[in-house]
């Protein structure tokens, strides 16, 4: 090998329910590799995010050096428009997890689900976090239809389920169960009732996979120490934020973000958030009756403008 720019390694993927892929592979860990000498050859690049946080962060491990110029812009959505809360005490880290934990999370969700006049989204940090939910009672606990993302499902079949699922925003309001970081967190457009809250449970840190651990001790020496931060927190946050971004896609629209795991409270993952998300964001006791008060009363106060 004699590259300390690359991983080179063994990996077993499971395809389908019996079959086992093995491969060798180069794994290429500097983004600037590729960035920076296209960089070089034009005059001016302009990056525009609206999750990127911090945007040094990115300017950093994209290569656009010391004379960039980094801006944030104020939101052009008012903050009568929706509202952010963070519920303290639940908690998705493997060591919390219990059926209790799981049972207390679907009350929060069934919480938001019947307070949504439209479309509710549920994302949780794996497939594995979506079925916990379903077996602690979260479809026998709401009363609207419940549409599930499903792992092995092909593009069409996706998309019939979510056009079927759009459809129930202004037919009493329906809640979608998928996963973070999934085709319908990133990739769906939800507007207006399509998608009115949405619930993200969960920070969706990726498994520390041989992968993942030589891009955090790659990160480590190129980005003097930073290498947790930007290969590990940094890419879940993201994944999160994008999620959360799901209910407010027009200027009209209204929408309610619940973030459900007391960790997006901590100061070091507020850092990641983008000033759009953080204003908003307010911290409640683990309360299902207190959310679901929140979220009525904020549909009953916009339906009322």
């Amino acid at each position: 090998a004699g590259r300390d720019d690359y991983a080179f390694l063994l990996s077993s993927e499971l395809r389908g329910k019996r079959s086992r892929q093995r491969a060798l592979e180069m794994v290429a860990l500097d983004p600037t590799a590729v960035t920076r000498p296209l960089l070089r050859t034009i005059r001016c690049s302009v990056a525009v995010s609206g999750t990127a946080t911090p945007l040094s962060a990115y300017a950093e491990m994209l290569g656009f050096g010391d004379e960039s110029v980094q801006v944030s812009f104020q939101s052009p959505f008012s903050h009568q428009t929706r509202i952010g809360v963070v519920v303290q005490g639940v908690d998705t880290s493997y060591n919390a997890r219990s059926d209790e934990m799981f049972m207390r999370m679907v009350d929060h969700c069934v919480a938001v689900v019947e307070g949504t006049p439209g479309n509710t989204g549920i994302f949780t940090t794996s497939y594995g976090i979506a079925a916990a939910l379903r077996r602690a009672g979260l479809e026998k606990k709401i009363s609207k239809r419940l549409f599930l993302e499903k792992q092995d499902a092909g593009g069409k079949q996706n998309d019939e389920m979510i056009q079927e699922f759009r459809l129930q925003g202004n037919n009493g309001g329906a809640a979608l169960l998928g996963v973070q970081g999934g085709r319908n967190s990133e990739g769906g457009d939800f507007p207006g009732p399509t998608m009115e809250s949405v619930v993200v449970v969960g920070v969706p840190y990726a498994r520390p996979t041989p992968r993942i651990e030589a891009l955090i001790s790659f990160y480590d020496t190129l980005f003097d120490g930073k290498g947790r931060d930007y290969a590990y927190v940094l890419p879940a946050m993201t994944r999160a934020i994008q999620t959360a971004g799901r209910p407010v896609r027009r200027l009209n629209d209204r929408g309610v973000i619940v973030l459900l795991d007391q960790r997006f409270e901590t100061p070091y993952l507020a850092r990641f958030m983008p000033p759009w998300l953080r204003e908003i964001v307010q911290s409640i006791p683990d309360s299902p009756e207190m959310l679901s008060s929140l979220v009525k009363g904020f549909f009953k106060e916009v339906r009322e403008e």
